[in-house]
């Protein structure tokens, strides 16, 4: 048998299954992958222990990427702008589908954030599980649209500071270096994204 000959044979099918990702399910993997721009879970260990070790309100907020061109005086200049609210186990925060009115930043306690998807049952899909500094909800107010995600309360409490959307914007427009901060976070989430969405279609095209 031509060996080579039947690796030509295949090669159209081969490629027949990868155009073969349905509408649907294209929208499923991107929508999932859209949603990791939705969260800024703090990855770096050190930074996640010596959050275990802060208590204000200021010395938390320093500490999150976002607001790290922050120093402590300027943040508790916008204390007023920061409220704190506590959330008992269960407490969905928001829906997707939701208006985006503010951003939240996790005080204590964790949060889950998730995407349901509807294929032959609704299910439903963690995208982040949460903890002390990370920060959530940011995207949906800059780009005015609709969330992508729904956030659920998963620890038996959860304290979270809250900034509101016209807070939060005001901070934007007086504070060039947090816009320009912002963009470079939003520019790195960019381009993961697109690296796990190749990855989603490719590791998709393998199974079929």
């Amino acid at each position: 048998m031509d060996l080579n000959k039947n690796k030509i044979n295949n090669e159209p099918e081969r490629l027949f299954k990868g155009y073969m990702i349905g509408h649907k399910v294209f929208n499923d993997i991107y929508s999932i992958v859209h949603s990791y721009t939705d969260s800024s879970p703090i990855e770096d260990l050190e930074t996640k222990e010596e959050l275990e070790q802060k208590r204000t309100k200021a010395e938390i907020i320093k500490l999150i990427p976002l607001f790290s061109v922050f120093d402590i005086q300027q943040i508790e200049k916008l204390d007023q702008k920061i409220k704190l609210k506590k959330f008992k186990n269960g407490k969905v925060l928001f829906k997707e589908g939701d208006r985006a009115e503010e951003l939240y930043i996790i005080k204590s306690g964790k949060v889950i954030l998730y995407k349901e998807i509807q294929r032959d049952k609704k299910e439903m899909i963690e995208i982040a599980n949460l903890g002390k500094g990370d920060l959530f909800g940011e995207t949906g107010i800059i780009l005015e649209t609709q969330r992508t995600l729904s956030a659920i309360v998963s620890s038996d409490s959860a304290e979270l500071y809250m900034i509101s959307k016209d807070n939060f914007l005001h901070m934007l427009q007086h504070h060039a270096e947090l816009s320009f901060n912002l963009a470079r976070i939003q520019t790195k989430r960019l381009l993961a994204r697109g690296d796990i969405l190749v990855d989603y279609i490719c590791n998709y095209i393998e199974v079929k």
